[in-house]
């Protein structure tokens, strides 16, 4: 099963901005955030959305350029396009997560034919979106699953 445009083919529950802390004031730590995408234009859409949001956001046009990033930075969370120009996304997820075993990783891809819901959830995705999507739709499938991870955060 592939996801349709637009739409993850799996939920989420409470909703929590970045900016609020668990007792529902305003945190000092933002959560981080890193986005592959070698679609310039929507890595810097992605961009902007995540940081009004309040995310303290890392962009990668690549898969070398992610792994740079993750072995200078911890993240809670990476949105990963999963047909790069140098890697697959799928391996890239495997990379990361052995880095940072507790991020919360959500797929991207302009091509779910190509990649089915089982295989992208075994190579460690929590979400799973097709192309085209809001920005506004995955900032918040991506609070949802920080929030999951850690209810204190």
């Amino acid at each position: 099963m592939a996801a349709e445009p637009g739409h993850s083919v799996w939920g989420w529950g409470a909703h929590l901005t970045a900016k609020e802390d668990r007792n529902g004031g305003m945190g000092d730590m933002a959560w981080r955030i890193l986005i592959v995408d070698d679609e310039i234009p929507i890595l810097l859409g992605f961009e902007e959305c995540f940081t009004r949001a309040g995310f303290d956001v890392t962009i990668a046009a690549n898969g070398e350029t992610a792994l740079e990033a993750v072995g200078a930075h911890g993240f809670d969370a990476c949105l990963i396009d999963l047909k790069l120009p140098d890697t697959d996304g799928l391996v890239l997820a495997q990379a990361i997560l052995k880095r940072l075993p507790d991020a919360r990783l959500i797929a991207i891809t302009a091509y779910p034919d190509l990649f089915e819901f089982q295989t992208v959830r075994d190579a460690g995705f929590h979400g799973y979106f097709a192309k085209p999507v809001s920005a506004e739709a995955i900032v918040h499938a991506v609070e949802e699953l920080i929030f999951q991870r850690n209810p204190e955060a």
